[in-house]
């Protein structure tokens, strides 16, 4: 249900952003890692093919389409 909501949030509020900023393809990437996404929770592939697309292609595709950086924590002690 989670990817499928992803997916209707990026058709009602991001495709048209993508449209407006046809020069990014980040968004675009983003929207067929999220399909890519549900079809393999769809198909009930093995958790660790979902794992490698939400880590290797949604989450990297969110940072560039958001230009979200990382934040690096203090090791605790």
């Amino acid at each position: 249900e989670t990817s499928k909501r992803m997916i209707e949030i990026y058709e009602n509020d991001l495709e048209s952003a993508d449209i407006s900023m046809q020069v990014n393809s980040s968004l675009s990437l983003l929207k067929k890692s999220l399909n890519d996404l549900y079809e393999n929770i769809y198909n009930y592939n093995n958790p660790s093919k979902i794992m490698e697309i939400v880590h290797g292609k949604v989450h990297p595709n969110l940072q560039l389409a958001f230009n979200l950086t990382l934040k690096r924590l203090k090791p605790y002690r």
